[in-house]
């Protein structure tokens, strides 16, 4: 027996003595792991691999891209004509060069692109290219939208009346009784068709809500809604003052049967009171006045004849009828207008 086949014998004796484990030990630990990090998920690791190597060729590269970014414009448009077509204040533009120019690239280097417009005549106007101010490095290869539509009319201006816009309503039992806006007339300037159609301008809604008396408020004036903004514009901003007339708001209100009652007259007994009628015996009273004074009252009006002297003679007439307790400014109407004073049958 050999030198190491003995030591090996003996340590096998010595385990065994100990009580360990015979097993022979596994492989070392940091060699499974190392193993693993080749072996494991082998075709995800290849695919990064040629991604990450394809990745860095494309970074280092000079090899051209192409980006679109974005560049504001701005016109100069002249003083006697109105532009009534729409424009664009954004294009798109598309350029090329290296790709690691253009990753550093910003687009507030293209600045902003001025389009003269003041001798420019109805049609079709194309952004120039020489308008687009690149570094040298780089080049232009189109603009989007490439073309847009030029639309020119006059300017004129005109005198339109100025109407009182209203909001809300007065408090119950009033009303507007008239509005008047001073000025009443508006110089509006602008596109020659737009002006022609504008028939008044109107001021800022004046509210009425709760008002129970006359007013005087100032407000300013505003083109239609409906007007494009820049189309008509005010050759003179000055607010107007406008007078709001309120007034009572009128009603009626009808009591019918109302009693018709027989009341002496100088010279005339209260006794002889009995021996007279009036045919009808009843009428029908229409009060008409101010909305809340005449909801106010709570009791019909009272109907009365006067018996004068010379009735007692038996003659019959159209007695005039005398309504009371009727409140100032209510007018009053009857059904039927008069009734016929008479003795009583059979006295």
């Amino acid at each position: 027996m050999s030198g190491r086949e003995r030591r090996v014998g003996l340590v096998a004796r010595l385990r065994r003595g100990a009580g360990g484990d015979t097993r022979e030990s596994s492989p070392v630990p940091w060699l499974r792991r190392l193993r693993n990090v080749f072996v494991n998920n082998a075709l995800l690791k290849s695919v990064s691999l040629v991604l990450a190597v394809a990745l860095f060729f494309l970074v280092n590269t000079d090899k051209d891209a192409i980006i679109g970014v974005n560049m504001r414009v701005s016109y100069t448009l002249p003083d006697d004509r109105v532009l009534v077509s729409e424009l664009t204040d954004q294009i798109q533009v598309t350029i090329r060069g290296p790709w690691r120019r253009m990753k550093r690239f910003d687009e507030r280097e293209l600045g902003r692109m001025t389009v003269d417009l003041s001798n420019m005549r109805n049609g079709p106007y194309n952004f120039p290219k020489d308008a687009v101010r690149l570094p040298e490095d780089l080049t232009l290869l189109s603009i989007d939208p490439a073309t847009v539509n030029i639309a020119f009319e006059d300017r004129i201006q005109e005198t339109v009346p100025v109407q009182v816009a209203t909001e809300g309503e007065p408090a119950r039992g009033y009303k507007v009784e008239k509005l008047v806006a001073k000025p009443s007339q508006a110089t509006i300037v602008g596109a020659e068709s737009r002006v022609l159609d504008t028939n008044a301008v109107w001021t800022r809604a004046l509210r009425l809500d709760g008002h129970t008396d006359s007013f005087t408020e100032t407000v300013p004036i505003e083109v239609p809604d409906t007007t494009p903004r820049g189309l008509i514009e005010l050759a003179d901003r000055n607010p107007v003052q406008v007078e709001v007339s309120l007034s009572p708001e009128m009603s009626k209100r009808a009591f019918a049967e109302v009693p018709v009652k027989v009341v002496a007259g100088e010279g005339v007994s209260v006794a002889q009171l009995e021996r007279f009628e009036t045919d009808p015996a009843t009428i029908e009273v229409i009060l008409h006045g101010p909305l809340l004074v005449v909801e106010a009252l709570e009791t019909s009006p009272s109907a009365t004849v006067t018996l004068r002297p010379d009735d007692l003679a038996g003659r019959p007439r159209e007695a005039e009828v005398i309504l009371q307790d009727i409140p100032d400014g209510v007018g009053t109407e009857f059904n039927p207008e008069q009734v016929t004073l008479r003795p009583v049958r059979g006295s």
